[in-house]
């Protein structure tokens, strides 16, 4: 059955729905299965979660992340994590270091946080969660909350 919703195409069929546009809920959303998207609204990114060891003492040798969630369990204190992701204006990302250690988070090559030079890693104290914002395109930069 195909219909609309306000403007919005929407298919329905006993096996799913596909929504062309956006879909505002008021309520619950139950989801079975997989959900492939790629934002949510306000461009929030669907979490998505990773563990990771921290490597290299550099942005060109520290560990590449495209996750969402990152979990780091490791490292001796001088090794990184590098925001290795294609972002829009205002994406969150979290980064909590799980280990005994400082660690080092770099921005994406020849990106800044905080303003703080291309390729500059943010210092996270042990056990500490630091939440990233994609806070400018030119220069690009990548400010913790």
């Amino acid at each position: 059955m195909a219909g609309y919703i306000g403007t919005k195409a929407v298919n329905l069929s006993t096996t799913g729905a596909d929504i062309n546009g956006n879909a505002n809920v008021d309520g619950t959303l139950d989801v079975t299965g997989a959900v492939n998207a790629t934002t949510i609204s306000n461009d929030e990114w669907i979490p998505s979660l990773e563990t990771v060891t921290a490597t290299g003492t550099t942005s060109a040798t520290a560990v590449s992340s495209t996750k969402i969630i990152v979990n780091v369990d490791g490292g001796t204190g001088t090794e990184g994590v590098r925001i290795d992701q294609t972002a829009t204006l205002g994406n969150i990302i979290w980064i909590k270091n799980n280990s005994a250690f400082n660690i080092n988070v770099y921005p994406p090559t020849g990106g800044q946080i905080n303003y703080g030079g291309a390729d500059v890693p943010w210092v996270i104290s042990s056990f500490v969660t630091t939440r990233f914002f994609y806070s400018s395109t030119s220069p690009s930069v990548w400010s913790t909350l």
